[in-house]
């Protein structure tokens, strides 16, 4: 299945899931493109951990969050993301 397919698949189930494309396509442009297509976000590959935190923490809920580290600044800590079950 490629990324567009995915992207229709999963905005036919909700409008609230964010999706973030993670891609080898790292060349100029590919991220507009990508956001162009109706993606939320952009990841390229090889994954930086501090980018993939990032962009976690800008779409998850701020409840799934818990800080447990003790980094700097609030950066740098350890972050766990809680699941959640489904109601259905």
């Amino acid at each position: 299945m490629n990324k567009s397919t995915v992207l229709s698949n999963v905005n036919a189930l909700t409008d609230s899931t964010k999706v973030i494309v993670l891609t080898a396509n790292a060349v100029n442009g590919a991220r507009e493109n990508y956001l162009a297509r109706g993606f939320d976000d952009y990841i390229s590959k090889p994954i930086e951990v501090d980018v993939l935190e990032s962009k976690l923490r800008k779409y998850l809920p701020k409840a799934l969050i818990e800080k447990t580290g003790n980094g700097k600044n609030g950066k740098n800590g350890k972050f766990t993301i809680e699941k959640v079950e489904d109601d259905k």
